[in-house]
């Protein structure tokens, strides 16, 4: 997570978005409040129901989605992802 770049998006379900904040700030990360080329990953709160309904996107989500196009290496993951991450540093 060093010197990674972050950007949450949606209503995490399982824990408050300062909670997620911390923990990647506490582990080297940074975090953005929008998506740009420095973004490395966007991690996609369970809130938002349809991941591929391009109509029900965040506006985050289709700015990651146009950079991915571009050429830019985001990933984006969901918050069950940030919870394994968590859970395998023990931190959760």
């Amino acid at each position: 997570m060093k010197q990674k770049y972050f950007v949450l998006t949606g209503r995490l379900n399982t824990m408050k978005r300062e909670e997620a904040i911390r923990f990647i700030l506490e582990h080297g990360g940074i975090v953005q409040s929008m998506v740009t080329e420095k973004t490395d990953y966007l991690i996609v709160g369970s809130f938002q129901v349809n991941l591929f309904n391009q109509q029900h996107l965040s506006r985050k989500r289709k700015m990651a989605d146009k950079l991915i196009e571009a050429g830019c290496e985001i990933h984006i993951i969901n918050e069950e992802q940030l919870l394994s991450w968590m859970n395998d540093i023990g931190t959760a």
